[in-house]
């Protein structure tokens, strides 16, 4: 299932169009809407706003591990070099303005989004001389703090479309949102056919993962995070057992040998 947060109804629009979503009329204090493959909520202006109707609406569901998580809507930026008014953005690291406090998105599929920071403020900016980089908006945070009690940092993605250059000239939003959201459906479909959890148990199924493992010695964290290095690895479209042929044959006498071993299939994988 797809959970989109968005804050205004011109946002969501094309996505309940294109998901053949209704209203549910027995959610009253947001407006709701739900269908076969995906679900949505329209949270109102701010990151207060956005924190309360995230929190309200997935509190109303059962969360499952492959489930994603999309905050949608528009943004500012400040670099009229580096964006143009039209350009969608996935944030790689997201910032509470207020309370410094950053998050860092997994990104599991390769995009032609251009990752950048998202800086969420509570209102809007009276100058540009608290932009430091990326884009702001009013939302991102809020949702991201909320959908972190219900979904794990893979499962989230923040993205945004620049519709001004913080200097109070927003273009036509509308337009650009008609014009960008299929693109930004396209990502979605993509997004929603990668099955994390489902993946890593093949993994641990198969033999030249099994036995590597069972050398290494690893502690139960580790290895979770072993097989999730793994996973990511090969949904990028690499070769797993290709990166894991060289230690087939390794001797690992203590878990410091296996730690070692560990970082350097880390370092390969992420660089």
């Amino acid at each position: 299932m797809i959970y989109i947060v968005v804050a205004l109804g011109i946002e969501a629009k094309f996505f309940i169009g294109y998901f053949n979503m209704k209203r549910n009329n027995k959610f009253k204090k947001f407006q709701i809407f739900e269908g076969e493959k995906a679900r949505l909520v329209i949270t109102g202006v701010g990151m207060f706003k956005s924190t309360i109707a995230t929190t309200y609406f997935l509190n109303n569901y059962e969360i499952e591990d492959d489930d994603i998580l999309i905050n949608f809507g528009l943004c500012g930026a400040l670099d009229r070099e580096k964006y143009e008014i039209g350009d969608v953005i996935i944030g790689h690291k997201i910032t509470n303005s207020v309370t410094g406090k950053n998050w860092y998105p997994d990104m599991l599929l390769d995009s032609e989004l251009t990752e950048t920071t998202i800086t969420t403020f509570p209102k809007v900016l009276e100058s540009n001389s608290q932009l430091y980089g990326g884009v702001i908006d009013m939302e991102s945070a809020g949702v991201y703090e909320a959908g972190a009690m219900y979904f794990d940092n893979h499962q989230i993605n923040i993205i945004k479309v620049i519709s001004d250059f913080c200097d109070g000239k927003v273009e036509n939003s509308e337009k650009i949102l008609l014009d960008k959201s299929p693109k930004i459906a396209e990502y979605l479909e993509k997004r929603s056919e990668i099955k994390f959890y489902k993946q890593k148990e093949k993994l641990e199924n198969r033999e030249y993962v099994r036995k590597i493992i069972e050398k290494m010695r690893l502690s139960t964290t580790m290895l979770i995070e072993f097989l999730e290095l793994l996973n990511y690895y090969e949904l990028q479209g690499k070769n797993i057992e290709n990166l894991l042929k060289e230690y087939e044959n390794i001797e690992v006498t203590d878990k410091r040998e296996g730690k070692k071993i560990y970082n350097e299939i880390k370092i390969k994988i992420i660089g």
